[in-house]
């Protein structure tokens, strides 16, 4: 088989493809045009200017040569300025000559504007589509005038239809010669187009085979070969190496073989050995029978692409490695390894500076044929440099990028012998910079020898900067953790003294308030005797003396908690006015015994319904009410308030406190709401106190969001102002009780003793004498049976031998060997069993927070803070012993039921203030409609935690009422839910629901009594 002659192009063969064509040079002169290009343009000749002839119409653009080379693949039409012509086309630049040649046809909309041209078809290249349209719009002129004509003669030529086919016929097997002809043409034109259309890049044509016909000279410039040495050779043969990928080679010989194009990226090597990469499309050549004739290959140089898409990857690689690290250990391998597959690298090192031996040393290495170039790995491992010495050395010393194109034959490079015989050739070192002083190196190489680039070696010194600057941050960070250890050991002393503060707190508590207790309860003791009225008044200072000291203990726990952070706001419904109002009451007898005037503003126009910490807000008042008595030795005290501004439920309150003492200087006004500081010192010698109770009132306020503040004149007297932040209360307000009752130590003030049919079997635990002794007097005078233990295991004994013999117990907590919380889980553990649950009160001098909630959570039923108050002690026992006693009484078999409510005992527990009892009434029916469709759904869902708990809630409520009955029936639902028998709750429910109904009618006869 003979190869085909290379194909060429004549011009006159190029002016009959391109009959409208014209070439320009540099400055827009006319070097040539097409046949019949002057005929439509007779202007248009060679050495004529194109701008002088045209304009640029499509882009609108300047006709220069520089803006018409940039438009190489889209529409450009040109407009003759003389006739307003359109030609429309490409520009294709031809760089070897500097020269542009417009490749286009005349532009027409119809076959009018062709005839007016003085054109015909035949000055159109055969091939051109304007012709087939211009055709088409010719025949789509045929009018109707014409058809009819046509159709009148059809008559007359019936008689020549045979003549007619038989020429129809001739003409038709002419023209599909003609045709076959044009395929032809069509199929050489689009050849010829597609190969002086990438004349810039490497062409390649060849047969059905495989086998090169022809190349054009971009092939020769890009590989180095001509097409006499690649001819009748196939290109991958000629151009594919050891670094072309095998899987793509495999592609592209399964898509050759099954006659399809392809399109791929390849690594080809040149004819001196370098490699490049190429973008390379191949598309199959058939004829006019489909047969695959040839393969013709276009093929463009793609390697600094590929460089630069290599070398962005490997600084974004990097980038992330050094981010996602926690150590340079971790980070090394990794970094080394990337970097140097993305910029095709044989081997990396990483050296780093021993600043005490003043070396280098090889710290990590990476090598991609370890086999190949494992002695100068190992060689390179065992080495050192000083500055200067080496390629690492002199990277070191000039702190700059270095490129050596030979390693093996530069003299300062000691490893050139296993280089040598590793195949490595070039290498480059570039350093890793700390704090401006070199730290490290890092070191590449790579078989082939390369010319030194600039732009590598640039980004390489970034690369460098990174895990320099990676390198301080990981020490920032290690100073910073250090610092934070240090910081977090320091914290936890801190937390530790504070923690041992609150227990210091917490013990000297329990000790001052135990001998407190002791001497509170004694005196009170004392002055329900017959005394001399010189003893009673005696006495009396001494318990006011106790009550001072009691409040110093009360304010300097307060104080603590709020400086640990432990104090927090509660949020309830309560009523402005009745908090005003026992403010008032605290003081009142105080203040008629000096003689002065209690005066309150009007407070029926504020909202009473709010919601916020009631305790913490009468504490405030509480406070500046008690020292505007204390301090004012006559006149009067007015207390007051106001709303300052309300905002959808928020409201802003503004209290005040006015007295008539001796004032407050200036320069003290300020002070007196620090710790520890009052106007003047000498007022503690006269009043006492520990000077906290305006600290705590400044902080307190500030929690609920307020101010705090005093207006003073010396000799008039001083105002103390301040403000919080409340909610109003949807709902209204049900009266807030006190959680205890006044006692001032007065003869007639004692509790009237119970009959002995209601007395209770109180066992008191205590191990101190003092406070076990004022215990069971309260007890023996009320009229209770008492037995007493000065231990844990003692009451434990007590208990066990006769477990139905208590009504209630009262323990300490804190005791040696068996404190109250073990008495409580022993009894409770042992009561699991089915006995009879005993009521169990505690009573400590702890009373930091948490403490009741511990109580509590360990099962028992109340807590009673030391020291003691008498009438609080009573009650709080009286309520839980009475309700067991009911609860046990019911569920005796035969056993009298208990009563729906003893009025007249409810009356003498309120020392029949009918007003007080009407308010606990409204506020026992408020609690039992929020409770009960939360009990209802408890039992419905199960929830035995929940059950206990409101059944509780509802023991405590009705109990201060005396409904024996109701109170019965919640207590056992508490133990049947604390039990988990939740069988028996339903009916427990409904048994409640009806000692309601029973218990309502009663407690609202007693409240309108009241009223």
């Amino acid at each position: 088989m003979t190869s085909p002659t290379a194909i060429s192009l004549s011009p006159e063969l190029f002016a009959e493809a391109f009959p409208f064509h014209l070439a320009v040079d540099l400055e827009l002169r006319i070097l040539q045009t097409g046949r019949s290009l002057p005929r439509l343009v007779p202007a248009a000749q060679p050495g004529a200017r194109l701008p002088d002839l045209f304009r640029l119409k499509q882009p609108n653009d300047l006709l220069q040569y520089e803006r018409l080379i940039q438009h190489p693949n889209l529409l450009v039409v040109l407009e003759d300025l003389a006739t307003g012509v359109l030609l429309r086309g490409q520009i294709l630049a031809i760089a070897d000559q500097q020269a542009a040649v417009f490749l286009g046809s005349p532009w027409f909309t119809d076959i009018d504007a062709l005839y007016a041209s003085r054109l015909s078809f035949a000055d159109f290249a055969v091939h051109d589509p304007i012709v087939d349209l211009l055709q088409v719009l010719h025949y789509t002129n045929v009018s109707l005038n014409d058809a009819k004509r046509l159709a009148e003669n059809l008559a007359q030529q019936r008689s020549q239809l045979r003549t007619v086919n038989q020429q129809l016929s001739d003409q038709n097997a002419a023209l599909r010669d003609a045709e076959e002809r044009l395929r032809q043409q069509e199929a050489e034109s689009r050849k010829l187009a597609m190969i002086a259309a990438r004349t810039d890049n490497a062409v390649i044509l060849t047969d059905a085979d495989g086998c090169i016909q022809w190349v054009n000279d971009g092939f020769t410039r890009l590989t180095g070969y001509t097409l006499a040495e690649v001819e009748g050779r196939k290109p991958g043969h000629v151009l594919q190496g050891p670094g072309t990928d095998p899987g793509t080679v495999d592609v592209m010989r399964r898509c050759l073989a099954r006659g399809e194009g392809f399109s791929a990226e390849v690594l080809n090597y040149h004819r001196d050995g370098r490699k490049y990469w190429l973008a390379i499309e191949v598309q199959p050549i058939h004829d006019q029978h489909g047969q695959l004739t040839n393969f013709m290959a276009i093929e463009a140089d793609i390697t600094s692409r590929r460089q630069a898409q290599h070398r962005l990857a490997a600084q974004y690689l990097a980038s992330r490695i050094l981010a996602e690290s926690r150590d340079l250990d971790q980070a090394a391998p990794k970094l080394l390894q990337t970097v140097c597959e993305h910029l095709e690298r044989d081997v990396g090192a990483l050296w780093c500076v021993d600043p005490q031996a003043n070396l280098l040393r090889c710290g990590y290495l990476w090598a991609a044929d370890p086999a190949r170039t494992g002695p100068f790995c190992r060689q390179s491992r065992d080495m050192q440099f000083g500055p200067g010495q080496g390629l690492p050395g002199r990277v070191w010393s000039s702190a700059s990028p270095l490129w050596v194109n030979n390693v093996t034959r530069d003299a300062n490079f000691p490893r050139a012998p296993a280089a040598a015989q590793a195949g490595l050739r070039c290498g480059l070192a570039f350093p890793i910079l700390v704090d401006g002083r070199c730290w490290g190196v890092v070191e590449m190489f790579v078989s082939d020898e390369e010319e030194p680039e600039e732009e590598l070696l640039h980004m390489l010194e970034g690369i460098g900067n990174q895990i320099g600057q990676f390198i301080v941050r990981r020490r920032a960070e290690e100073d910073l953790r250090r610092d934070r250890d240090a910081l977090a050991q320091a914290k936890e002393a801190a937390e530790s003294a504070n923690r041992a503060k609150s227990e210091f707190l917490a013990i000297m508590s329990h000790e001052i308030r135990t001998p407190i207790n002791g001497i509170m309860g004694m005196l009170d003791l004392t002055l329900d005797t017959t005394l001399r009225q010189d003893q009673r008044d005696q006495l009396a200072m001494a318990r006011s003396a106790a009550d001072a000291l009691r409040a110093i203990l009360d304010d300097i726990l307060d104080f603590s908690k709020i400086e640990a952070g432990k104090l927090e706001l509660e949020r309830a419904p309560f009523s402005l006015r009745n908090t005003v109002s026992q403010a008032v009451q605290t003081i009142f007898l105080r203040a008629r015994q000096k003689g002065l005037q209690v005066l309150v503003e009007d407070l029926t126009l504020l909202p009473d319904s709010l919601l916020g910490d009631a305790g913490r807000v009468s504490q405030v008042l509480l406070n500046l009410v008690s020292n505007a008595v204390k301090f004012t030795d006559q006149g009067a005290i007015r207390i007051g308030a106001d709303v300052v501004c309300r905002a959808g439920d928020q409201v802003t309150m503004h209290f005040f406190v006015a007295d008539t003492g001796a004032g407050i200087p200036e320069g003290k006004r300020k002070l007196i709401f620090q710790a520890f500081e009052q106007a003047d010192h000498s007022v503690t010698r006269r009043f006492g106190g520990a000077g906290l109770g305006l600290a705590i009132c400044s902080r307190l306020v500030r929690m609920m969001d307020g101010d705090i503040w005093v207006d003073s004149q010396l000799g008039v007297g001083s105002t103390f102002h301040f403000t919080v932040q409340l909610e109003a209360d949807p709902t209204p307000t049900t009266p807030r009780l006190p959680a205890w009752a006044p006692a001032d130590g007065t003869p007639g003030q004692s509790p009237n003793t119970v009959p002995p049919d209601r007395a209770l079997r109180v066992l008191v635990v205590e191990d101190e004498d003092v406070s076990r002794e004022v215990a069971v007097r309260i007890l023996n005078r009320r009229g209770h049976i008492v037995t007493a233990a000065a231990s844990g295991r003692q009451a434990w004994a007590i208990w066990e031998s006769d477990p139905d013999g208590l009504d209630v117990l009262v323990t300490d907590i804190s005791m040696p060997e068996m404190g109250g919380l073990e008495l409580t889980r022993a009894i409770r553990q042992h009561e699991s069993g089915g006995q009879r649950r005993l009521p169990i009160i505690a009573m400590t001098a702890n009373a930091m927070k948490g403490d009741a909630e511990r109580c509590l959570a360990e099962g028992m039923d109340g807590y009673v803070a030391k020291p003691i108050r008498r009438d609080e002690f009573l009650r709080s026992i009286e309520e839980s012993g009475r309700g067991a006693a009911a609860s046990a009484s019911a569920a005796s078999d035969g056993a009298a039921r208990p009563p729906v409510c003893d009025v007249p005992e409810l009356l003498a527990a309120y020392d029949h203030n009918l007003e007080f009892v009407a308010q606990l009434v409204q506020a026992f029916f408020h609690v039992y409609q929020q409770e009960l469709p939360q009990l209802r759904a408890a039992v419905t869902n199960q929830d035995a935690e929940d059950a206990a708990r409101r059944a509780h809630r509802l023991k405590g409520s009705v109990g201060n009422l005396r409904g024996a009955s109701l109170q019965a029936v919640a207590e056992r639902m508490e133990q049947q839910a604390r039990a988990g028998n939740l069988g028996a709750l339903p009916g427990l429910l409904a048994e409640l629901e009806q000692e309601f109904r029973l218990l309502k009618p009663v407690l609202q006869d007693a409240a309108r009594s009241a009223v």
